[in-house]
């Protein structure tokens, strides 16, 4: 609902941007080459921007273009069930509307392709941002994939500026897809880090004239120029939290060797909300997920299966990345029935889906949780070796000795 102060306004939130139908694979575990039906459904972070805010009893408003066919008045009709005001949706006669198709492979892997060349959304201009429209919303928002392109950019900057001009808000969803930016092909929808001196450049003009900024990490990043491409998206504050456990050590100086491991030319005087983040991790793991953790012995088909992952592990090369030690996890669980997703038993075995139960175990037995980081990001930081030595003491039941000795201390 609308606050006093906004109370002359007839609406809450005009955004700005992406409007795309979305099809997604509806064979779980499936590769997208594999994937045999689909179900639709609305695309594109400000058209769900603005349904979500229109369920939780904001005026919303889409301002964008879609396509004169079937899928734009999709959109159009879906758009007005939900409650999403449609004074600002264009219908482009020369376009189509923008198209994503998706499929989810793993719990680590969701390929994706974006057909959007020369789609409505993307056909914005400023001649579209209609300074009355904009006259009666609190609050904007524009989104970062817009920001590629000249014509929508340009839209985008006139939408701010008329916003702040009237006193309002300006939130940016930086919405970072480097393969919309054109930095990665077309099979490479679901890369979310590309680092791009240009993309940074471009992104920190628009900055300043936000009084809300929402990204992912990796987001933050190219949105601000601090990231680069040795200091990827992989090491998260999750991620942190893992390597605090199983270093078995609180001392910065001691993750910071993991961190430098993986990024060489990553510092604490070189990136020092890194440093903070480390910090942060170590007292929230210390203070409440260490006393939380519940670890728990492989039972025989696992022990089976952690054996053929540590002989996998030991077969990589010592400079194998990230990638190809997720690799060699899936291929592992491939091969035993209990993690073969059930849509994709009996396929020939490069295209076997691996169901989550591979990954819940990882988590269980190596972590003492139900969930965790990507494993080859993990492996990648904490080392290869090290990484195989913490699966030995698991098999030797080591890490649920050590954690029942550390939580009766605790109650002692």
């Amino acid at each position: 609902m609308a606050s006093p102060r906004g109370a002359d306004k007839a609406l809450d939130v005009i955004t700005i941007g992406r409007a795309s139908v979305d099809l997604y694979g509806q064979q779980i575990g499936s590769r997208l080459e594999d994937v045999t039906s689909f179900a639709k459904s609305v695309g594109g972070c400000p058209a769900n921007i603005a349904i979500g805010t229109a369920r939780l009893g904001l005026r919303s408003a889409l301002l964008t273009r879609v396509g004169n066919e079937q899928f734009g008045r999709f959109l159009r009709e879906q758009l007005a069930r939900e409650g999403v005001a449609l004074d600002g949706l264009k219908t482009d006669p020369e376009r189509l509307t923008a198209l994503a198709i998706l499929s989810v492979e793993s719990d680590t892997s969701f390929p994706l392709l974006f057909y959007r060349e020369n789609c409505a959304d993307m056909a914005l201009e400023e001649g579209d941002i209609d300074p009355a429209f904009l006259a009666k919303a609190r609050a904007v928002v524009v989104t970062g994939t817009h920001f590629a392109r000249p014509g929508p950019e340009a839209a985008q900057r006139k939408a701010m500026a008329l916003m702040r001009a009237a006193g309002g808000k300006v939130v940016l969803d930086i919405d970072y897809r480097p393969n919309l930016w054109g930095l990665a092909g077309h099979d490479a929808g679901d890369n979310r880090y590309i680092a791009s001196q240009a993309v940074s450049e471009r992104m920190k003009t628009v900055l300043p004239g936000c009084d809300l900024i929402v990204g992912t990490e990796e987001e933050v990043l190219i949105a601000s120029g601090e990231g680069d491409n040795a200091v990827r998206t992989q090491v998260t504050f999750g991620l942190l939290m893992n390597l605090v456990a199983v270093a078995n050590s609180e001392d910065k100086a001691v993750l910071w060797g993991f961190l430098q491991r993986y990024a060489p030319g990553m510092t604490p005087e070189t990136h020092p909300r890194r440093d903070a983040l480390v910090g942060y991790a170590i007292a929230y793991f210390r203070d409440f997920v260490k006393p939380a953790k519940s670890y728990r012995p492989a039972d025989e088909v696992e022990r089976d299966a952690f054996t053929r992952l540590d002989a996998a592990l030991e077969a990589l090369p010592p400079d194998a990345t990230a990638e190809m030690v997720q690799d060699a996890a899936l291929d592992v669980a491939r091969e035993i029935q209990r993690y073969q997703h059930e849509n994709t038993k009996g396929a020939p075995l490069q295209r076997i889906g691996v169901s989550g139960e591979w990954w819940k175990a990882i988590y269980q037995v190596l972590f003492g949780e139900d969930r965790g980081p990507r494993f080859g990001s993990f492996a990648a930081i904490y080392g290869v070796p090290n990484t195989r030595a913490l699966i030995a003491k698991a098999l030797a039941g080591d890490l649920v000795r050590e954690h029942a000795a550390f939580l009766a201390a605790r109650k002692g």
